[in-house]
């Protein structure tokens, strides 16, 4: 670790970090010709990007799990990254844990992808999980969320699908090769739910679950797509919705 572009030198941080280490000049750091890999990790859509725009305009490799930035300027970002001979790595801006970005963009290559169907927002399916399972109102759920570091002080990404609009855009793309515009998502959050909704749901399924999918419709033409964010509802024995639960 070379060096580390903070806002503040005096922010409390819950782990030291060397001050030699510390600047407030993220341009300088970019800059600086012993750092040859610049690690992202700013968010959003505007400093981000010229960071990314920077750092790959002198031919440094970026590694960013920044998916607002991975798919809003994904197709600037991505030419950069090749007019300048080398790579923007964004394999964690959706579904951190899981190795998905690849194998869509690589590994399943000579497959043919008609539908994508998930759920990647942890903050949105744990507020439904819990109000599902306890009864409670969406206000103190999302209240209770954030203290417990599940959501954001701002929690208006999450809450109102745009995180999700950029993960399945990211997906929907990749997956089925052509790039898909974020005006072209329809994109539902989940402010409006109340407990009364959750009740209702539950008497004929599974209440809400908070899902991204992307459909394929070839007999329209071959570059007609549907890609969705929303909750929905699922089977009661669905595996689906359970924040500890693989499906």
């Amino acid at each position: 670790m070379r060096k580390i572009a903070v806002k503040a030198l005096d922010e409390p941080r819950p782990y030291p970090i060397p001050a030699s280490l510390m600047s407030t000049d993220w341009m300088a750091v970019v800059n600086d010709p012993q750092v040859h890999v610049v690690i992202e990790l700013v968010g959003g859509t505007t400093i981000a990007r010229k960071m990314i725009l920077t750092a790959l305009a002198l031919g440094k490799p970026v590694i960013t799990a920044n998916q607002g930035a991975a798919f809003r300027a994904r197709r600037g970002t991505l030419a950069a990254a090749k007019a300048a001979g080398t790579n923007l790595y964004y394999e964690a801006s959706v579904a951190g844990g899981i190795p998905i970005i690849r194998p869509c963009g690589k590994g399943f290559i000579g497959n043919r992808i008609t539908h994508l169907y998930g759920i990647v927002n942890g903050t949105c399916n744990y507020i439904l999980t819990r109000m599902k399972l306890e009864g409670l109102d969406f206000g103190p759920t999302l209240a209770e969320a954030q203290r417990l570091g599940y959501a954001e002080a701002d929690p208006s990404l999450d809450i109102d699908g745009l995180d999700s609009q950029h993960k399945i855009g990211i997906l929907a793309s990749l997956a089925h090769g052509f790039w898909v515009a974020p005006k072209e998502i329809y994109v539902e959050g989940i402010r409006a739910i109340a407990r009364a909704d959750i009740e209702f749901a539950g008497n004929w399924a599974t209440p809400s679950s908070w899902w991204e999918w992307s459909r394929l419709f070839p007999a329209r033409g071959a570059k007609t797509i549907q890609v969705s964010v929303y909750p929905a509802l699922h089977p009661r024995r669905a595996r689906a919705g359970q924040c500890q639960s693989c499906f």
